[in-house]
């Protein structure tokens, strides 16, 4: 069925020069396709890893290139650091022999798995013979396309990466390439694709020049000279003032576990636990790492934010001799980018002062940790009032809130972290109120007023938000959803109301309501959505209204 489809792709389209396949984890399957992983499934068939993308590659290469003549690409990248796109042992044992090399380009991603900073440079270039194309990429995971932060400029990383495989003098790499669409435009989409464009005809070129031409297409010739200056200073701004160095340097994966694509992620479910699990998980990811390394994470830390500052110093003073239509957008984004450093930088401060003033509550400790918190609380604030602002705080506002209460009384803080339920008990408590509303449905379903009828995919954590005819989603963690159907059937009442989930066909650990409208929050329905399982899952449920109170319908939450 696989060369069957692609004999009837080239017999449709006889001029195509060739096809780019890529077959690592599932992430998105959009419509009505059941997705199926070819590399990992049927799960029960007795076939190595390696056997199973060689034997692929071998079937794809027998028509593209074995009958049809055309020119094979094959994309090896995947997220995972343990596979063949990453693992040298599994790739060698993968591209044998057996596989090969007229018109086959096998392309890996430069760095060993995501778009991060602190990552290696991947190991598998320079161990077969078989051609490759090396992936270059943004390194831009603190943010998104649609966030118009200060472009971040990847050139030091690319390339140490290209002149480090080019230096074995039989190097199997023969090309780069970005493989976005690009413009003339002041981001980092355009400044990557025009830097790899750069290096890709020469690595060694210099990367001022390379930052200077690209500041003179953009902005303009006679502002060149100084945002130069600036787009170099990028680096050390995000590499050290987003990233924590004892963190990076202990993980393999994602580097930046605190951040991820503009959303501080918030772990738990604050409203159960009382922000017990991203407390603890602030205490194992960021401070355990940092514990003995204070002043050096803190040095790097204000590295970084200090080149952030520069760089809006310096955009601002070039602004007068920039392209008239781009100014605005660079100055903007120079503000931006300085404050989402100035409340990164804030937020692990807080992070190491608090752990540090609960091991030893000192009044200088305490008086310490005061001072960070106003300063990061100013920061947050400045960093909403920036120009393009559309950061998610969730993370950086919980331990916010955690370190409120301990600074207001330690000990009641201390103890109602105690108290607070551990995640099994957490997903109990949400199972019991699963039940009790499939319970309320089959008794009282005339009741019902249905309210809303929602269909997408969910990767992460999110809370839906239901008040009177409006629906909107706070993404709290993984990807956004995607493929969302909302039908509202009803306007939400402007009343205290009880509302029931019906799940239809959900990931666990399927839908729940968070909270109940009410006074306080405006008469909001929340329901909280929770894929517990690794990359997209379908998730289908209905919410209705019962014209009760919850405690008269007994569905009070537990929380």
């Amino acid at each position: 069925a696989l060369q069957e489809k692609y004999r009837r792709l080239f017999k449709a389209m006889p001029g195509l020069d060739g096809v780019c396949i890529r077959t690592g984890e599932l992430t998105r399957v959009f419509g009505n396709y059941r997705p199926f992983d070819i590399i990992h499934e049927p799960r029960d068939l007795d076939w190595s890893l390696e056997k199973r993308y060689r034997t692929f590659v071998q079937k794809m290469y027998e028509v593209v290139v074995g009958e049809f003549d055309k020119i094979y690409y094959q994309r090896t990248w995947e997220t995972s650091a343990r596979e063949h796109h990453s693992d040298p042992v599994i790739f060698k044992e993968t591209f044998t022999e057996e596989v090969p090399t007229k018109n086959l380009y096998l392309s890996p991603y430069m760095s060993l798995a995501d778009r991060w900073y602190y990552q290696p440079y991947n190991p598998t270039f320079n161990l077969t013979d078989h051609n490759m194309v090396v992936l270059l990429a943004t390194l831009d995971y603190h943010a998104h396309a649609g966030i118009d932060v200060f472009p971040s400029f990847p050139g030091q990383y690319h390339q140490g990466g290209l002149q480090q495989i080019l230096s074995d003098s039989d190097s199997n790499l023969v090309g780069a390439q970005f493989g976005v669409p690009q413009a003339d435009s002041w981001s980092t989409r355009d400044l990557t694709g025009y830097t790899c464009f750069r290096l890709a005809w020469d690595p060694n070129e210099d990367l001022w020049q390379i930052a200077h031409d690209f500041a003179a297409i953009v902005l303009g010739k006679e502002s060149a000279d100084e945002m130069a200056e600036a787009i170099l200073l990028s680096y050390t701004a995000y590499k050290d003032g987003i990233y924590v160095k004892p963190v990076a340097e202990g993980i393999q994966g994602n580097t930046l576990p605190h951040l991820r694509i503009g959303t501080f992620p918030v772990r738990g479910v604050p409203e159960i636990d009382g922000g017990r699990e991203h407390i603890e998980w602030l205490d194992r990811t960021i401070y355990q790492p940092c514990k003995d390394r204070i002043e050096e994470t803190l040095d790097h830390l204000s590295q970084g934010l200090e080149a952030a500052r520069q760089i809006e110093t310096i955009t601002k003073s070039a602004a007068p001799n920039m392209k008239e239509d781009q100014r605005k957008a660079a100055v903007d984004s120079s503000v931006l980018s300085r404050w989402l450093v100035e409340v990164n930088v804030g937020y692990i401060q807080t992070c190491l002062a608090y752990f540090q003033y609960r091991e030893d509550p000192t009044v200088e400790r305490k008086d310490h940790l005061a001072s960070i918190l106003k300063s990061l609380k100013s920061s947050r604030q400045k960093l909403i009032d920036s120009p393009g602002f559309q950061f998610k705080l969730f993370g950086v506002d919980q331990l916010i809130a955690n370190t409120d209460e301990i600074l207001a009384d330690r000990e009641k803080a201390e103890q109602a972290l105690k108290k607070a339920p551990e995640s099994d008990r957490v997903f109990e408590l949400i199972a019991e109120q699963q039940k009790a509303h499939a319970d309320y449905l089959n008794k009282h379903r005339e009741e019902l007023q249905p309210i809303l009828h929602w269909k997408g995919r969910i990767d992460g954590r999110d809370v839906l938000l239901i008040q009177g005819d409006r629906v909107s989603i706070d993404h709290l963690q993984g990807d956004g959803p995607a493929e969302e159907l909302s039908d509202l059937v009803n306007p939400l009442p402007e009343e205290e109301v009880t509302l029931v989930v019906e799940d239809l066909g959900s990931a666990p650990y399927r839908p729940f309501v968070l909270e109940q409208p009410n006074k306080t929050n405006g008469y909001t329905g929340k329901i909280f959505l929770f894929d517990r399982d690794p990359s997209y899952s379908r998730w289908e449920f209905k919410v209705y209204a019962v014209g009760k109170k919850p405690k008269e319908t007994g569905l009070r939450l537990a929380w």
